[in-house]
Parts: structure tokens; C-alpha cells; sequence
């Protein structure tokens, strides 16, 4: 009994002196160690000053109204496409949370895309001038300021049409005509040089006498001019009735 009592004794000690001081004892083959505790208040620290670190990571990220302060991405981000008509936009976006950072959205312009090649709108004819154009490739409507005119004009025949027949008073004329319309080609005109006279018979004019001469000529048969050339004198005729 008395034993026991000794036994109980030495251990409120040893509990009075662990209080004081780190220590540690063996009851019934155990050893205790307030050092268990101290290793887990360091740890329970330990996570406190991440945590705290990881808190002030993320308020740095942060403005003071809790919005977040955007980081801008390198290159712009096209927030809406431009058509042929209308146009589109396009911003930087914040890196962190993918917003678009307000003050950086610029327009981008609407515009056709142009063919390589001419499209003819209008066909031109003899006339009336043609048209053609660049057309968008993407939409098909003319580009307006790529319209430009084609020409009127006949389309000339490969040989000349005698349009005036010459005869020997006359010029006549030939020219190109159009092989669309049929029209004379005003700048092909050229004139065709007068024929010759086609002298017809003799005809007296004044029939000699027995003591004058008298004169005969000839007429053109196309145009019944006297050519004047041609008169011939008659010698007197002493057979003549007259004098």
C-alpha cells in the first residue's frame, strides 16, 4: 500500500515537472514527450503561412473592388468576324479569366474580296458601250469601284462593200460594214474614182454645105454627155443642095 502511494506520488511530480519543462517519461513501457505537440503546432504553422502566401497570390491578382486585374494576352483575339458589308471587331483578352479587357477593342474593316479576273457585266454592242468589273468571291456582287467601260463599236467586215456605183460623171464609194448590224463603218469610207465615157455613135450636128464645112461628134452612152473631143469637122459637100 505504501507502494503504491510512492508510485502515485513520483508521477504527479514528473507531471508538475513535464508542465515546466519539455520532457518525457515511460509509464507502463510508453515514452511521452510533449515534443509531439510542438511537431504538430509546426506543422498546423507551417500550413497557416502557405495558406496565407497562396491568399496574397490571389489578392494580388485582384483590384480592391474583387474584380480582377486583367494580364493581357499577346495578341488580339477576333471577337466578331467582318462580312463584305459589315465590319467586325476584335479585342485583347485577359489571360487570367478570358474577359475582354475594356479599351483595347478596335473595328475591323468591311470589305469585299476582289475575283483575280474581269467579269463583263454589260456586253457592249455597235452602239451602246459595256461595262464589266471585279466581283467579290465571296458574296458574288460587283465591287463598284473596279466598273469600268467597254467600248462601243462595229465589228468591220474583211472586204468592202460598194455602197455608190461611179459612173463617168460621178465618184461612187465602198466601206466596211459591220458584220453585226450591217452598217456602213463611217471612218472605212473611201471614194471610187469616176468611169470613163462610153463614146456612142457619130451624130451631124451641121450638115455641110457646098461652101461650108459642117461638124459631127459623138455623145456618151451612159450619160448622153457630147464629149466635146470627139468633134470631128465635116468638109463641104458639093453634092449638097445648099450653098
Amino acid at each position: 500500500m505504501k507502494t503504491l502511494r510512492r508510485i502515485s506520488l513520483l508521477l504527479l511530480v514528473a507531471a508538475l515537472a513535464c508542465a515546466l519543462a519539455s520532457c518525457s517519461i515511460t509509464i507502463g513501457g510508453e515514452r511521452y514527450s510533449d515534443q509531439s505537440k510542438e511537431t504538430t503546432a509546426g506543422a498546423t504553422s507551417a500550413e497557416t503561412r502557405t495558406s496565407s502566401t497562396a491568399a496574397k497570390t490571389t489578392a494580388a491578382k485582384t483590384t480592391a473592388e474583387g474584380t480582377c486585374a486583367h494580364v493581357r494576352e499577346q495578341n488580339y483575339t477576333v471577337d466578331v468576324q467582318p462580312s463584305c458589308t459589315t465590319a467586325g471587331r476584335k479585342s485583347y483578352h485577359c489571360t487570367l479569366c478570358g474577359e475582354i479587357i475594356p479599351g483595347t477593342t478596335v473595328s475591323i474593316p468591311a470589305g469585299h474580296t476582289p475575283a483575280s479576273t474581269y467579269t463583263v457585266d454589260v456586253q457592249p454592242n455597235c452602239v451602246y458601250p459595256g461595262s464589266k468589273s471585279y466581283h467579290c468571291t465571296v458574296c458574288g456582287e460587283i465591287i463598284p469601284e473596279t466598273v469600268v467601260s467597254i467600248p462601243a463599236g462595229h465589228t468591220p467586215a474583211s472586204t468592202y462593200t460598194v455602197d455608190v456605183q461611179p459612173n463617168c460623171v460621178y465618184p461612187g464609194s465602198k466601206s466596211y460594214h459591220c458584220t453585226v448590224c450591217g452598217e456602213i463603218i463611217p471612218e472605212t469610207v473611201v471614194s471610187i474614182p469616176t468611169t470613163p465615157h462610153t463614146p456612142g455613135p457619130y451624130e451631124i450636128v451641121i450638115y455641110p454645105t457646098r461652101t461650108h464645112s459642117g461638124w459631127k461628134e459623138q455623145k456618151c452612152t451612159q450619160c448622153d454627155l457630147v464629149l466635146e473631143e470627139t468633134r470631128v469637122e465635116i468638109p463641104p459637100d458639093p453634092n449638097s443642095p445648099y450653098d
